[in-house]
């Protein structure tokens, strides 16, 4: 089994308001690791609105970033603006799957 955290930098924040919420996912060949981290995922959303979380999920024994990660916007137009815009892009050199989350979807709906 494989254990993995999320880490908390002092610029992240909590949870947005429903439809704010984001998942992020880094498109890693199998076994693939990269330093990726919140500063580099709350920098690359950031333009689009007020990020207030911005959490990539580590590999505890190594710190790499493991692929996939959250960010939270003030609201969730702020939200649908970065999937719009980061949705299916590069960066850092791996594609973005960026979509709301589970959960946001279900209060949505």
């Amino acid at each position: 089994m494989v254990q993995v955290t999320t880490t908390q930098t002092a610029a992240s924040g909590t949870k947005g308001p429903p439809g704010s919420n984001l998942f992020v996912l880094r498109k890693l060949r199998r076994g693939e690791y990269d330093e990726f981290g919140d500063k580099e995922l709350r920098d690359s959303f950031a333009v689009y609105g007020n990020v207030l979380r911005a959490e990539m999920t580590k590999d505890p024994e190594t710190g790499w970033s493991r692929g996939f990660g959250f960010v939270s916007f003030s609201c969730s137009e702020e939200a649908d603006v970065a999937i719009k815009h980061l949705n299916g892009t590069w960066v850092f050199g791996k594609q973005l799957k960026v979509e709301k989350t589970r959960s946001d979807l279900e209060k949505l709906s």
